[in-house]
């Protein structure tokens, strides 16, 4: 066995034990199906990076454009959207998370496709072009599931609104990954920030039936002046639901139902949770 083999184990036998992942690092292969082929991943990034299901979800909305991922964290997003976009460029603060992120990509062969960046994304902006934002900003760690309505300035390192603001100077195709808790009628008002108005849709996908850390939240699409929030659910059950509707779904374990749909001239009438 080689030094290299022995710290590997050393690392996993840390992570299987430590209290703050072990929850996670049992969900190791859903957050990475290729995990054992030397995907790394601190401590952050183990609460914070994308199912790989929903991940690819996200990519296909994607598919064929140049894709910003904001803040990219270890690459779980990342990873997906090189597979079916142009290109993409994907940004993190933090070099070690960036460092993480090139090694992932390169576990899974698309490092080719993505301009890594060692930066601030908000100091970065002026000088970016692409065709899709993504922005998966930090929730504030697990802890945001225990508010009863996730508002938007609870976002770091800035609120979503001001975060908003900045990416529109950028592109007008923007996706949002936020908590399932957030305050639809705040988000209802983000909408009202474009011009003219946009649509709002809600969706609602289970994920095998099983509790998902990060798999709580909202996928929030401005594309053409589209906007539609996706919300990956936990469990099977639907709740809080008026209607639903079946729309395509690639993979057995995620069912997508459409819940609703509230065009810009009705709103103040989201659905309350």
């Amino acid at each position: 066995m080689t030094i290299d083999d022995q710290s590997h184990l050393k690392k996993e036998g840390e992570n299987s034990t430590n209290p703050k992942i072990n929850r996670y690092w049992i969900q190791r292969y859903d957050l990475f199906s290729r995990y054992d082929e030397g995907i790394q991943i601190d401590e952050e990034g183990w609460y914070s990076v994308t199912h790989e299901e929903i991940a690819i979800k996200h990519a296909e909305r994607c598919r064929g454009k140049v894709v910003i991922d904001c803040f990219a964290g270890v690459g779980g997003n990342t990873i997906q959207f090189a597979k079916v976009s142009s290109s993409v460029i994907a940004i993190d603060i933090d070099p070690m998370k960036v460092q993480m992120a090139m090694n992932n990509a390169n576990v899974y062969g698309v490092a080719n496709h993505v301009d890594f960046v060692v930066g601030d994304f908000f100091s970065l902006a002026p000088s970016l072009k692409g065709d899709v934002s993504f922005l998966s900003p930090p929730w504030g760690g697990p802890n945001y599931c225990k508010v009863e309505s996730f508002k938007m300035d609870m976002l770091q390192p800035r609120d979503g609104y001001s975060l908003f603001k900045i990416v529109q100077s950028i592109t007008p195709n923007i996706i949002m990954y936020l908590p399932k808790n957030v305050d639809l009628a705040q988000l209802e008002e983000l909408a009202s920030l474009s011009s003219p108005p946009l649509t709002l849709e809600i969706e609602e996908s289970c994920i095998g039936g099983k509790r998902r850390s990060k798999g709580r939240a909202l996928l929030i699409c401005l594309l053409s002046n589209h906007l539609s929030i996706v919300g990956y659910l936990a469990s099977k059950g639907l709740t809080g639901s008026t209607a639903a509707v079946a729309v395509a779904v690639d993979e057995s374990r995620i069912n997508h139902r459409l819940c609703w749909t509230i065009p810009a001239s009705s709103f103040g009438l989201c659905p309350s949770r």
